[in-house]
């Protein structure tokens, strides 16, 4: 199945591990609106599509795991706005472009 989008309704998240559930489709852009997330993982899934351009809403975020998946696209450049992460994790996709973008977050 698809990741529900009214998970986005869940405002007092902190961590959202979504891993290892086989989820297809993309990641939905609402879950941008999770403002207290610290920790979200969708890694080892079945995601397509690119990284939500939105995932720059996420301001307290200190883990990202996209991890074994099938995104395509580049790093979005709104990733420099993630000033609090301190891991992530993009291995085993399709992804291209410039890691500039991140570089920013050291």
């Amino acid at each position: 199945g698809y990741i529900p989008t009214w998970l986005s309704s869940l405002t007092k998240l902190s961590i959202l591990d979504l891993s290892r559930n086989r989820f297809t489709g993309s990641i939905p852009d609402e879950l941008g609106s999770l403002s207290l997330l610290r920790f979200l993982s969708v890694s080892y899934n079945k995601i397509a599509g690119s990284i939500p351009s939105r995932i720059d809403q996420l301001s307290r975020l200190m883990y990202l795991g996209l991890s074994n998946n099938y995104l395509v696209s580049s790093i979005p450049p709104s990733f420099s706005k993630l000033s609090n992460l301190a891991s992530l994790f993009l291995d085993d996709n399709y992804l291209t472009g410039d890691l500039n973008v991140i570089e920013s977050l050291s």
